[in-house]
């Protein structure tokens, strides 16, 4: 029997102030971007998604359920901070969406690629006072097919700016989606979530770790708090995280070799 759990990620805003603090996913020498230091810096490629070949499960905005819930389990963290992650793979370290195509790594065709892999190597991270970030880059990040962060005279490129911004809208999502899983926690609506897992050949899974929506206690609301969730555009969210547990099929069957 293999046992296995979902990778748990805090939630907790990214800081460069404490070196001693546990290191985002992917993220090993992040420092402040600075176009003198980081003049000759690359971007990824599209095609440059080889540093997440190990990562059996990824954070997930609120506002990427509606495209997440058609290709993974959308499940919760079950640690001081609440937050939804997508499940891709079953064993440790293992991504199952990710496979070898044409000698390269290639994300699954027709799948969605969480935001958290498409920001990387950039992260904002906090500077040390409450509510003020700062972009940084992944110094130990290596894409030599990748464009440029800043052009020859040391100003951004276009590419480095789309990249800063869509850094910056991923940050501004955080607090939202960590609202929302926070007011599923608050009113009882999460379940510690335990599941036995047999593919074909006979191998056996029990993944643990992780927190799922009651579908019964979401029935059982009480009216206003029904109400305040629609009001906030929460219960779209909450039937998507429900309806992606069909994807348990499709891990399983990835798991398979099918």
């Amino acid at each position: 029997m293999t046992d296995s759990s979902a990778v748990q990620h805090s939630g907790s805003p990214e800081t460069v102030a404490d070196p001693a603090s546990k290191l985002p996913l992917f993220y090993r020498r992040p420092v402040p971007l600075d176009r003198n230091r980081h003049g000759a810096a690359r971007l990824r490629a599209p095609s440059d998604l080889g540093f997440a070949a190990e990562a059996n499960s990824l954070p997930v905005m609120i506002e990427e359920f509606a495209l997440s819930a058609r290709d993974y389990p959308i499940l919760f963290t079950d640690g001081p901070v609440c937050m939804p992650i997508v499940l891709l793979g079953l064993r440790d370290r293992q991504n199952l969406f990710l496979r070898e195509q044409d000698g390269r790594p290639a994300w699954r065709a027709d799948t969605y690629v969480p935001a958290y892999v498409r920001r990387y190597p950039l992260v904002l991270m906090e500077t040390g006072k409450a509510g003020e970030f700062t972009v940084c880059i992944d110094e130990a990040a290596e894409f030599p097919d990748g464009p440029p962060v800043f052009e020859a005279g040391g100003e951004l490129s276009k590419a480095g700016q789309e990249a800063m911004e869509f850094c910056r809208a991923y940050q501004n999502q955080i607090a939202d989606t960590r609202q929302f899983a926070e007011a599923l926690k608050g009113h009882d609506l999460l379940d510690r979530y335990t599941a036995e897992i047999k593919l074909n050949g006979g191998e056996v899974f029990n993944l643990t770790g992780f927190l799922a929506i009651n579908p019964g206690k979401f029935d059982a609301l009480p009216d206003d708090v029904y109400l305040d969730f629609r009001r906030k555009g929460w219960i779209g969210l909450i039937h998507l995280q429900i309806a992606s547990s069909l994807n348990w099929q499709r891990l399983m069957a990835l798991a398979s070799g099918y």
